[in-house]
């Protein structure tokens, strides 16, 4: 069921938008500096952190750090598109898709010594839910107030467990525990569900559902700078919520020990500030500015899988599981056309935009899934094709120009002031003018843009999904299915929200919700592979969602690093790092 976390925001998720050897020979003096650390760690630039614990975390520096920190029950492989084992050895999905058991491994154990259980998750996962005690928050609304009426606050990130039985309950401070998850022993955890969702078991590799032990619960203030994780790297010291995180392998980490003693994670969001860093030796692993990608692709080399950094190949390169697009309101005219939505589609030069526009830090969108989610198994939208030619005859189609008369259509698109959405839209605009069609650009605040949404004063806007689920069904249900309890609301950027366009509803929607409601009910990955993509095919006929890129983050690794893997949510793996 799609609730009210959606969001039109800015190019936000584009934020720039068995190892090797051939290591280096390591001296055993330190780094000298301000980031003065032994030579056998990782150097690790991240962007600034909001929080590095597992409840709080806002931001992918966040999600950076607590990957490290924390292991979750499974782990999402890009690569092979499958889960794999972490703290759960084992998962069985039941056969109604309402309900998850999970085998847990033992001998894991917190950076303290204590044993991690199913209890562990349980106490993390309540804790996520539960409203902790608050100022007023902007903009609440009554799942944001307790019985007694006071307001509470709550992790943007709790909507990862809605479905969980006993969540509506816990969310809004009338209960005490989350009912839908079980812990029958200290290695079983069984979750409940309140409707089918064969897919709902991926949503535990997201970080913010790590275990934590007692003391998260005992003292919140000192854990949320010093957490205690089970993950392969423990806090060095305190976070002082200011430029860096210190963090030593964990020797007793319950699937081996880090390859490297450990990693100096430096945060900076000026990517052209860290960039100098790196080349003044002070960072080992960079994200790379744009209008420096060429050089450095030169001067380092590509890495051979696109993810994985080595000597002489060590630049990453990796699509993002994120989507910006076009939404069209298609309940107003002239936009209720579908044959209108096609044509300005493919009057849309994607590859300019990503190339030009966006100096390469995005990919042209070929469909709503991204690379690295579709894996190649997801037919391209015909829509996605730049054809100017093709799409001034769509236009004439639908809006036929009496002779002599000039045919005269303005649309108003809709975008976050600030950032390079901007840059976006005035490229839609000169495309568009193209066919005819010309583009008035308002720039908004997000406030004044979840007012405009929430009154259905709009007719296109610039919008940006990153789903919590790195699977072609939960990339495209909330943007496609039809109509449910009420239309959604526009809030500000987080992840896992989206605007839901086509909730706005049209003839031919029920069908597609139809399949979704299926797919989400069928335990067998084919047949459920089969049901989204006859819903993408439905889709690609009413075009309420215009695709338009998918971002791409890149990062370099200097002759200090001999390998070292980032996935496409940008998370490293620096416990197999090799130097």
């Amino acid at each position: 069921m799609i609730d009210r976390r959606t969001f039109l925001s800015g190019f936000a998720a584009a934020g720039t938008l068995a190892g090797l050897s051939g290591c280096m020979t390591q001296p055993t003096e330190a780094h000298k500096g301000a980031n003065a650390v032994p030579v056998s760690w990782v150097r690790y630039r991240i962007g600034k952190a909001g929080a590095i614990d597992p409840m709080l975390i806002d931001n992918e520096a966040g999600r950076v750090v607590v990957s490290q920190l924390f292991d979750p029950l499974l782990r999402f492989d890009f690569a092979s598109g499958e889960l794999t084992p972490c703290v759960a050895t084992s998962y069985q999905v039941a056969e109604d898709a309402r309900s998850v058991t999970f085998s847990l491994a033992e001998g894991v154990t917190f950076h303290n010594g204590d044993p991690v259980t199913s209890v562990s998750f349980k106490r993390a996962w309540e804790r996520l839910v539960r409203p902790q005690p608050g100022a007023e928050v902007e903009g609440s609304s009554d799942d944001a107030v307790g019985e007694d009426g006071a307001y509470a606050l709550h992790n943007p990130l709790t909507h990862l467990l809605e479905l969980v039985d006993g969540y509506e309950a816990l969310h809004r401070g009338r209960a005490s525990e989350l009912v839908g998850v079980r812990c029958p022993d200290d290695q079983t955890l069984v979750v409940e569900l309140t409707e089918p969702d064969a897919e709902w078991v991926y949503t535990v590799a997201h970080p913010a559902l790590s275990p934590v032990p007692k003391e998260a619960e005992d003292d919140p203030e000192t854990f949320a700078n010093n957490p205690i994780g089970n993950g392969p790297f423990k806090m060095k010291r305190a976070w002082d919520g200011k430029e860096e995180v210190r963090l030593t392998a964990y020797a007793d980490y319950a699937f081996g020990k880090a390859s490297v003693e450990g990693a100096l994670l430096t945060m900076e969001d000026d990517t052209q500030v860290a960039y100098r860093q790196f080349e003044a030796g002070n960072v080992d692993v960079c994200d790379v500015p744009v209008d420096q990608y060429k050089n450095v692709l030169d001067t380092f080399g590509a890495a051979e899988d696109g993810c994985t950094m080595t000597l002489g190949a060590g630049v990453a390169r990796c699509d993002e599981p994120t989507l910006v697009y076009l939404m069209c309101n298609t309940q107003v005219a002239p936009l209720d056309n579908a044959a209108l939505r096609t044509a300005l589609s493919y009057a849309i030069d994607r590859e300019a935009l990503a190339d030009k526009t966006l100096k390469g830090s995005a990919a042209p969108a070929t469909s709503p899934v991204p690379p690295c989610v579709a894996r190649g198994e997801i037919p391209a939208w015909s829509a996605c094709s730049y054809d100017p030619d093709y799409a001034a005859e769509l236009f004439e189609q639908a809006y036929p120009a009496e002779p002599d008369e000039k045919r005269d259509m303005s649309l108003t698109l809709l975008y976050r002031k600030g950032g390079v959405q901007e840059y976006v839209a005035e490229q839609i605009k000169e495309d568009l003018a193209i066919v005819g069609i010309t583009l008035k650009l308002q720039a908004l605040q997000a406030g004044e843009l979840v007012q405009r949404y929430d009154e259905g004063d709009f007719e296109c806007a610039l919008a940006t999904w990153v789903p919590t689920r790195p699977t072609p069904l939960a990339f495209v249900e909330p943007l496609l299915e039809g109509e449910r309890d009420s239309l959604p609301e526009i809030n500000d950027v987080e992840e896992g929200q989206s605007i839901a366009a086509s909730s706005l509803n049209e003839e031919g929607q029920p069908a597609v919700t139809s399949l979704f409601d299926q797919a989400r009910a069928t335990t067998d990955a084919s047949a459920r592979h089969d049901l989204c993509a006859q819903a993408l095919q439905l889709a690609s006929e009413r075009m309420a969602v215009i695709p338009l890129v998918h971002p791409v983050h890149t990062k370099v690794a200097s002759e200090r690093i001999g390998r070292l893997a980032v996935d496409a949510n940008a998370l490293p793996d620096l416990a197999h790092a090799q130097k």
